[in-house]
């Protein structure tokens, strides 16, 4: 577990003495959706008000703990902040569930995965963006925006030789120090000055449409490559 592990002891003098919020996840071994609800929590974590505490306690070891509690499924998350109510969350660990849980309990507001992808990928932060999408599963990831995200990085990973790999750099790094605009422009040249070459046209075509602002890569193709 990436969280501190707790026993019922601990928890109880951290939950009895401590004047922190106190963020427990409790899960079982071998359990999928325990593992989704950690990477949840660790994605938002940052945002937690400063002090809070993250833990997790593991119901196969205290049985009688998590039949005391009440748990009768996990995985289930507590929020204990001072001078509230303690909260549970059990049976949703969507990312829309958990993060609306979060944002209520602890009084915060975690943006939208989309929000977060559009602004890494209008700033042509492709790092933070890969940091993002590493985060999230699958399922979380079925956005149109996180598609076009996944494809904009996937593309900036691959591998090329050759004519190709010279106009695969310059265009990553035309957009990273000069923003995407000034990258369909170095297309365009690049485009002109390898007029006969298929494989660049193929290429320079594919990375212009990775490009967010998708009325700049209109233009660009109806200008350019008459498509």
């Amino acid at each position: 577990m990436a969280f501190k592990l707790v026993d019922p002891t601990s928890l109880d003098d951290i939950l009895d003495t401590e004047a922190c919020t106190v963020v427990l996840e409790v899960f079982r071994n071998h359990c999928a959706p325990c593992k989704a609800l950690e990477a949840l929590i660790s994605r938002y974590q940052l945002e937690f008000p400063a002090g809070t505490q993250v833990v997790a306690l593991n119901a196969d070891d205290y049985p009688q703990w998590a039949e005391e509690a009440g748990i009768k499924s996990v995985p289930a998350l507590l929020i204990a902040a001072p001078g509230t109510p303690p909260t549970w969350l059990t049976g949703d660990i969507s990312a829309g569930g958990v993060r609306r849980f979060l944002q209520s309990g602890l009084n915060i507001m975690l943006e939208e995965p989309d929000i977060q992808a559009e602004a890494f990928m209008a700033a042509g932060d492709l790092a933070a963006l890969e940091e993002l999408l590493d985060k999230l599963s699958d399922e979380d990831t079925r956005t149109s925006v996180l598609q076009r995200a996944k494809s904009l990085v996937s593309m900036r990973n691959m591998q090329v030789s050759g004519l190709e790999r010279e106009v695969h750099s310059v265009f990553f790094n035309t957009a990273a120090e000069y923003g995407w605009q000034a990258a369909l422009d170095r297309l365009s040249d690049l485009l002109i000055k390898y007029s006969d070459d298929n494989g660049v046209r193929s290429l320079a075509i594919a990375l212009a449409d990775v490009v967010p602002d998708r009325n700049a890569v209109q233009r660009w193709r109806r200008a350019f490559c008459g498509c």
